[in-house]
């Protein structure tokens, strides 16, 4: 038997490692405010967790996600466990201009078809985030088999069981080794308790384990925290209004920050940046009616929809008053900058 090689001083052992804290990259998601919640967006190496509700637009924020991603030269593999995703959807998000070039769409739901998908991209090394929409989805193999003839009832570990634990074992560990950043949306199921019924998010403390950012999406309730947020931009029927939460990050404490979800789009920047100028009173709202004045620039319109219309209507860069939004953004927090 060779006998291991044995190392006289620290330096010859350093100089074979490689530099593990060189290679991570951070990327931006295209989102303001969530940008501003992860200091910097996703990074390379880490697991995403996207939970909230059906219908609360986790699978148009995981593709505006991507499409930011793909305008950055940067390639993203986007799984479909649910063949939910429509060519609209594709086209009203940008999708579609990066798909089959920086963005590759596959559509599979079961564990093992999934792992072949993922294992073979990992292997040229050549993607930088890969999506699973949604985690929940995934079934084992045998039940979409029908020559096997395996019952959904079976209790028969190696068909019956979702293989989940070995699944996010698995890609937990290569998301660190191979540096990609992996983004899973997942949803809540009600469960009954000894209090009662309660939502638990599916795989349990399996997905939070493996999780280093949990981000929760909920629609503000009328009398919730963000309630004045709600009824800011209550006249605009473009999408909803909804709460972005951590619930866990190594970055950031928990918190919750509101946004507002543009049907078929993503979460808009622009309404979080109009939030905070009225808030700062640079967009000075008197009853009805919000005003605005940069220079010669002056906007003066009844309700928020009008309002809205019109700084679109006249390219009104919001993105010069950042400082302005950020100091809103960490008071509503309480948070040091």
């Amino acid at each position: 038997m060779a006998r291991k090689k044995t190392y006289s001083d620290l330096s010859s052992v350093l100089k074979e490692l490689p530099n593990y804290l060189s290679k991570s990259e951070m990327f931006s998601t295209g989102i303001y405010v969530l940008d501003d919640l992860l200091c910097g967006g996703f990074e390379t190496g880490s697991f995403i967790q996207l939970l909230g509700d059906s219908g609360c637009g986790k699978t148009t924020i995981a593709l505006q996600t991507a499409v930011t991603l793909c305008s950055y030269g940067k390639k993203v593999v986007f799984i479909d466990t649910e063949s939910s995703v429509t060519q609209e959807q594709l086209s009203t998000t940008g999708a579609a201009q990066y798909v089959g070039n920086s963005l590759f769409y596959i559509c599979e739901s079961t564990f093992d078809k999934v792992e072949e998908v993922l294992d073979k991209f990992i292997s040229t090394g050549k993607i930088d985030m890969f999506i699973i929409d949604s985690l929940a989805s995934l079934v084992n193999s045998c039940f979409t088999n029908l020559s096997d003839g395996i019952s959904i009832t079976t209790n028969s570990s190696l068909y019956g069981s979702r293989p989940l634990t070995n699944f996010m074992s698995k890609y937990k560990s290569l998301s660190a080794s191979e540096n990609f950043c992996l983004l899973f949306t997942n949803q809540w199921r009600q469960r009954i308790s000894t209090t009662g019924s309660v939502d638990k998010a599916y795989g349990g403390k399996n997905t939070i384990y493996n999780s280093d950012v949990i981000l929760k999406l909920s629609k503000i309730a009328p009398s919730g925290k963000n309630k004045e947020y709600k009824t800011l931009f209550n006249s605009v029927n473009s999408g909803m209004d909804l709460d972005i939460e951590i619930l866990k990050s190594n970055k950031k404490a928990p918190c919750i920050y509101p946004c507002h979800f543009d049907y078929g789009k993503g979460i808009s920047n622009m309404y979080n940046f109009i939030y905070a100028l009225v808030k700062k009173d640079v967009i000075k709202k008197k009853g009805s009616y919000f005003e605005f004045k940069d220079g010669y620039v002056e906007v003066k319109e009844n309700g928020m929809n009008n309002f809205i219309d019109k700084i679109k209507s006249m390219n009104i860069n919001l993105y010069k008053y950042n400082d302005v939004i950020i100091d809103c953004f960490y008071d509503e927090l309480n948070l040091d900058k």
